[in-house]
């Protein structure tokens, strides 16, 4: 019976079943294909184009380069779809510089790791190579190694971070100007309440609070006018999330040294600054209208002042 079972794993036909089956579920899970990066651990689609792209030609390719009837299309097409998942998992994939840490997901990593064993198995078994098979793992670490220490983050990513200047230029020519607008607010208040005349209580009371207010907008600059919170100070834009439009960092201009260190640290990173935090979503603007919200607190229409 063991001698049976040695001899079906090392069969190349139960290699490459396994690896089919291990692919197959690394679709269903997005371990084969993710876009995990930073803070972003979000449930992605399975059936997404790129999934079903990446996921699906590494399925297409290792049947056909398995099956084909002759050898040498065979290798060919096998160590090309090496070659292929290789590129995918150093400049495609994420997963390897997830939460506050930026360190690999345990279960990105695991996943990859079995996957190119599989891989590397499969060739050295079609190939005949006479070597023993625990050798494989050399280059696998190897290969993983490289990826965790020189390409943690996926090629898009980089991408976005090398166009952000210029996004961010952007941004401030469609937002530099003076608005003036509504804000709507819940505010608590005390209400004393009667009972049956007999006793009086005291009970919170949420209503909804307008203000006229005005934002003026500088370059990097931001001052609120009508709440009084934030009146007769100065604001720092110090990041804006561009995807989502979003100035998250509108801080105080006496914290202007750590735009340096955001700059540095080149990740949405918020720093606190206590009730002098004025965080701006923004979730409509055009030439002549803003939609927003302030402070998570403060829902805003603004209109463009002439």
């Amino acid at each position: 019976m063991i001698s049976t079972f040695t001899h079906k794993i090392k069969n190349p036909t139960t290699t490459f079943w396994i690896l089919i089956g291990w692919s197959v579920f690394g679709f269903f899970t997005n371990l084969d294909y993710t876009e995990q990066w930073g803070c972003s651990i979000v449930d992605e689609s399975i059936f997404s184009e790129l999934n079903i792209f990446y996921s699906g030609l590494s399925l297409l390719l290792l049947l056909v380069g398995f099956l084909i009837p002759f050898r040498q299309i065979r290798y060919i097409i096998l160590i090309g779809e090496l070659i292929f998942w290789v590129y995918k998992l150093m400049i495609i994939k994420g997963g390897y510089s997830v939460g506050f840490g930026g360190v690999p997901s345990l279960s990105v990593l695991i996943f990859d790791i079995i996957a190119l064993t599989l891989r590397l198995l499969l060739i050295k078994q079609i190939f005949a190579f006479k070597f023993n098979s625990f050798y494989l793992l050399i280059p696998a670490f190897i290969i993983i190694s490289v990826k965790i220490n020189f390409f943690p983050t996926q090629q898009n990513i980089i991408e976005e971070f090398e166009d952000y200047p210029k996004e961010i230029e952007k941004m401030k020519n469609k937002l530099t100007g003076t608005w003036t607008g509504i804000s709507r607010s819940e505010i608590t208040i005390v209400d004393t309440v009667k009972y049956q005349s007999l006793f009086n209580y005291e009970e919170d009371k949420k209503v909804e609070q307008f203000d006229t207010i005005t934002i003026s907008i500088d370059s990097n600059m931001l001052q609120i006018e009508g709440i009084e919170k934030f009146n007769n100070e100065s604001y720092l834009i110090q990041f804006m999330t561009i995807s989502d439009l979003n100035l998250w960092n509108v801080l105080p201009d006496s914290l202007d040294g750590d735009l340096d260190l955001m700059k540095g640290l080149g990740t949405d990173l918020k720093v606190n600054a206590g009730i002098q935090n004025a965080g701006l979503q923004i979730y409509k603007l055009t030439k002549d209208t803003i939609i927003c919200s302030l402070d998570y607190k403060y829902e805003i229409t603004l209109l463009r002042k002439n």
